[in-house]
């Protein structure tokens, strides 16, 4: 299936909304896991009703944005993303939605927005995602140490990755990149 990404202007780049429901009454923003991009977000606006509009977070270094620099902290991918989204943020109710490393995205910016914008979402869902505390999370800062062939098998193991994706030599280094880049910046927030 073909799935057409609507930029919106002031949005840039950061923000993809496959079908545009303006007089939807609340807005649903996604965050993908790490090395994840927007395509399987994006069917979601199609599966929900009239009421919900589906954004998907991109962020550099992937699918149109893939010749872009990885953002090297989590303040530079917050600021994007809350610059992308501020003002559509405040024209109606939202919620967020945040797997696995998107999951810390999320929440990070919904601190941010209610912090310095006195914005929050009406709520925020989390999945697949360790407490910060966690011997898991804390294990993941040494992403950097662990070998591309066990990568590779974990993200085997999760599923949802094309098989024949992962046959491809140059797909498969972008994607061990995508998620080495995406934990370190996990690393960056406190």
């Amino acid at each position: 299936m073909l799935v057409t990404f609507i930029l919106l202007p002031g949005m840039e780049k950061a923000i993809v909304r496959p079908f545009k429901r303006p007089n939807a009454l609340c807005r649903l923003i996604c965050f993908p896991w790490a090395g994840g991009g927007t395509s399987h977000f994006a069917q979601w606006g199609k599966l929900f009703s009239s009421s919900i509009e589906v954004s998907v977070v991109r962020l550099p270094g992937r699918e149109s944005r893939a010749k872009e620099p990885f953002a090297k902290d989590m303040t530079a991918v917050i600021n994007e993303i809350t610059s992308a989204l501020l003002e559509d943020l405040q024209e109606k109710p939202f919620a967020f939605f945040g797997h696995s490393c998107g999951a810390y995205i999320s929440y990070a910016v919904a601190v941010h927005l209610k912090e310095k914008h006195g914005l929050e979402p009406i709520h925020l869902f989390l999945s697949g995602v360790y407490a910060p505390h966690s011997e898991a999370f804390l294990l993941m800062g040494k992403v950097n140490e662990v070998k591309d062939e066990d990568i590779l098998e974990h993200v085997k193991f999760l599923g949802g990755t094309p098989s024949e994706f992962l046959k491809n030599e140059d797909i498969k280094k972008h994607l061990i990149r995508t998620i080495r880049e995406d934990v370190s910046i996990l690393q960056t927030y406190s």
